[in-house]
């Protein structure tokens, strides 16, 4: 049997509600040249590194194009863990396609400068991918040099919160404090593949707070 550890971040609340413990850092990726997507080889990959302690994470992406051209629709996919999986035409996958994946989130935007988010709360660390392409409803065909090229680009960054002053809570490990304002604490737990869903309890006994990882 596999067994995974993960880490669990979570925050208790005792006397303040705000807590300015985290920084804000910032990823910027190389604007790409879009393509409207007929296979794969039109597609343009993004890569992101979210480290550990992250509690937010906003993905932003501002698509341009040629000023004498309307503006174009465009398509990202954004993926925790690998390559985003895509099928614009509704064809059927298959078998050994991974389809049924967590946190793959999508958005359409327009070449017009306006910039569109993806929020996300408490991401998972480590690599992050989004796939960008065109989405063009026309079969047009016109003869190369009698019209000038319609270029579309995308630009994306990534900026997130690291939560600072984080207690690591180890098994069979006792520490003792005085708890005045929030305070962060992750805590290691091993799991069994085949759990889905998990949460985290505080109960009081003898004047004493415990924590409990239900599973």
């Amino acid at each position: 049997m596999i067994i995974t550890e993960i880490w669990i971040l979570f925050v208790l609340i005792f006397f303040q509600k705000e807590v300015n413990s985290d920084s804000l850092q910032t990823q910027i990726l190389e604007a790409r040249q879009l393509f409207p997507f007929r296979s794969y080889k039109d597609v343009q990959l993004f890569h992101y590194t979210i480290p550990m302690q992250v509690t937010f994470a906003s993905f932003q992406y501002k698509a341009n194009g040629s000023f004498h051209c309307p503006s174009k629709t465009v398509a990202v996919y954004l993926q925790y863990g690998s390559y985003p999986v895509m099928s614009l035409q509704n064809s059927t996958y298959p078998d050994f396609f991974a389809v049924h994946r967590l946190f793959l989130h999508d958005i359409t935007l327009k070449s017009d400068f306006v910039p569109i988010m993806i929020n996300i709360t408490n991401p998972l660390p480590g690599n992050w991918y989004a796939a960008a392409f065109l989405i063009e409803n026309t079969d047009r065909i016109a003869q190369k040099g009698l019209f000038t090229p319609c270029l579309s680009w995308l630009s994306s960054s990534l900026k997130f919160n690291a939560a600072e002053d984080v207690i690591s809570l180890l098994q069979d490990t006792e520490i003792a404090q005085t708890i005045s304002s929030v305070q962060l604490y992750r805590i290691p737990v091993t799991l069994p593949p085949t759990l889905r869903n998990m949460g985290v309890a505080t109960t009081q006994q003898r004047g004493e707070r415990m924590l409990e990882v239900l599973g």
